[in-house]
């Protein structure tokens, strides 16, 4: 046993320093994840995550996640919507800005005219001809294409048939007197607009509203990659080193990837809330007030004091150039009118003549 001690007691001490070396680590590990080390964690991660969106959505090429050509991706809509996977603002404190009913509702209003999903695909690639149609597309791209597909869908947006074919008498039903007296064609107009074509761009706009934050939830897939192309290759001499140390993070901790995507999901919805409340509050003011709305727009004259000499000049009349008098510009409400010197004309002529007209 004497004999044994020494290594005994050398063996002991390892055992010490190992289980010493493992309380440290298990001590840094609790540290780290800490639920303050974690939120820490996740807000860097999600900056990153943010800022790389912002070069995917510019157009910055170097990925393929997410990829779809038109029609896969309003294939893909139609389904999430047919199974309430749409719905705009639900966050449980309140209600939700659109329901999934609604944005069902919403795309098959507009699908229905087309046979499906796949037709309303085929119109616009066969049609309409929408650039890169037939071309999978992600980031940027296919952000361009999203917005030329819904300025069509806007311009799509009709009333029904069956409205159409009582216009007239709805009409003759909106006029009449009032409380303030007979009724202007700009009031009747303005019923027609609410009773006959608010609900139908109301639906439209929801669709709108709907595809851009279900197009901005599927480039979670397209970020990601595109950060892990910086790892190696020239690219990461033009970016920051931290795309790539927080993507690492962003794969090996769930929790932090968790609160990210969450947050980014919430994000988008607040986007699709305010498209929504931009396009609904234009949309009313058009239906109350149609002629001022689609009154057409005026462009500014930015320099009228440039083309003051060209219309004095060109403004001359004949009668003073057969005079032979000098025309003289003269400034009248910002534009510029040509006044031949008249008084002059007329003194030369009365010398001619004898001192005046005779009657």
């Amino acid at each position: 046993c004497n004999e044994r001690v020494p290594q005994w007691v050398s063996q002991l001490e390892r055992l010490e320093a190992r289980l010493s070396r493992s309380q440290k680590e298990a001590r840094e590990m609790e540290r780290r994840e800490s639920s303050d080390e974690v939120l820490r964690r996740a807000r860097a991660v999600g900056l990153s995550f943010g800022r790389a969106l912002q070069h995917v959505v510019s157009g910055t090429p170097g990925c393929t996640a997410g990829a779809m050509t038109l029609e896969e991706e309003i294939t893909e809509f139609a389904s999430a919507a047919s199974k309430g996977h749409c719905d705009i603002g639900s966050d449980g404190s309140r209600g939700a800005a659109i329901s999934s009913k609604d944005a069902f509702v919403a795309a098959n209003d507009l699908f229905s005219n087309f046979g499906g999903a796949a037709g309303y695909a085929a119109y616009l690639r066969d049609q309409v001809r929408i650039p890169g149609s037939d071309v999978p597309l992600n980031g940027g791209a296919a952000w361009q294409r999203l917005l030329a597909e819904i300025d069509v869908a806007m311009r799509l947006a009709h009333p029904p048939q069956e409205e159409l074919a009582g216009l007239m008498l709805a009409a003759v039903r909106a006029g009449g007197t009032g409380v303030h007296g007979h009724q202007r064609w700009e009031e009747v107009a303005s019923k027609l607009m609410l009773s006959v074509s608010f609900e139908p761009l109301r639906r439209r706009v929801r669709y709108v509203a709907s595809r851009v934050v279900w197009v901005l939830k599927h480039q979670k897939a397209t970020v990601s990659e595109w950060m892990s192309t910086l790892a190696e290759g020239p690219s990461s001499r033009f970016y920051s080193p931290l795309f790539t140390e927080h993507l690492d993070i962003l794969r090996t901790y769930p929790i932090v990837r968790e609160l990210v995507f969450t947050a980014y999901d919430k994000a988008a919805s607040g986007i699709g809330e305010q498209v929504l409340k931009n396009l609904e509050g234009t949309l009313v003011a058009a239906c109350i007030n149609p002629d001022i709305m689609l009154r057409p727009s005026t462009e500014p004259d930015i320099n009228p004091a440039a083309q003051a000499p060209e219309m004095g000049v060109a403004g001359a009349s004949p009668s003073a150039a057969a005079l032979g008098a000098s025309p003289r510009p003269m400034a009248i409400s910002g534009r510029t009118r040509s006044v031949p010197a008249i008084g002059r004309a007329s003194a030369e002529s009365r010398e001619r003549g004898g001192g005046g007209v005779k009657r």
